[in-house]
């Protein structure tokens, strides 16, 4: 409950120990998200912080995750 009362963490981040193991399985953090091109196929991991999810207009489920990573935090659809 580090992060939700002071908005950071004091200790260290849960994710520092898995951080060789996400680098080995992923190939994008939020920092490098953005130097990606529109399409390209992008394989991340981190701490799902929130979800939001709607019915689109064809009656399809679509959900929205915010992720945090060692570098950041990025909505993801």
């Amino acid at each position: 409950m580090e992060k939700e009362t002071l908005g950071f963490y004091i200790t260290s981040h849960p994710l520092s120990r898995y951080h060789k193991i996400i680098k080995e399985f992923t190939n994008a953090d939020a920092i490098s998200l953005k130097e990606k091109d529109e399409g390209e196929i992008v394989r991340t991991g981190g701490l799902i912080t929130n979800i939001k999810t709607i019915v689109t207009k064809k009656g399809d489920n679509m959900a929205f995750l915010t992720i945090e990573d060692l570098m950041g935090s990025v909505e993801i659809t």
